[in-house]
């Protein structure tokens, strides 16, 4: 359970620093004589927009990826495989001379 435990919090402090770099949170303090106040502000316009060029750039990768394997898909493979279920199938295979006169002795 406490190993559990520090992996959240070292993910929330990443996604912090992270949201802090990236420009999604704002932490701002005004100080007065007598008082201090801090503000925390979340922009999730900038979130929104960091996430669909995320998407952008991830459907990108996969496409250069399928293009350097060919083009296959995992669909394409499934259909090869089912095209290939109606041709008969040997199991039977011919024995070389020698293989045969080793059995024999």
């Amino acid at each position: 359970m406490r190993v559990f435990l520090i992996v959240v919090v070292v993910i929330l402090v990443g996604i912090a620093a992270l949201g802090l770099y990236r420009g999604w949170f704002h932490l701002s303090a005004d100080s007065t004589d007598q008082e201090s106040s801090a503000t925390f502000t979340v922009d999730q316009n900038k979130i929104n927009a960091d996430g669909e060029k995320a998407k952008e750039s991830l459907q990108e990768f996969g496409d250069k990826t399928k293009e350097a394997v060919g083009g296959s898909t995992e669909k394409d493979a499934s259909e090869e495989v089912r095209g290939d279920a109606d041709q008969p199938v040997s199991t039977t295979t011919e024995a070389s001379p020698r293989a045969k006169e080793e059995v024999q002795e």
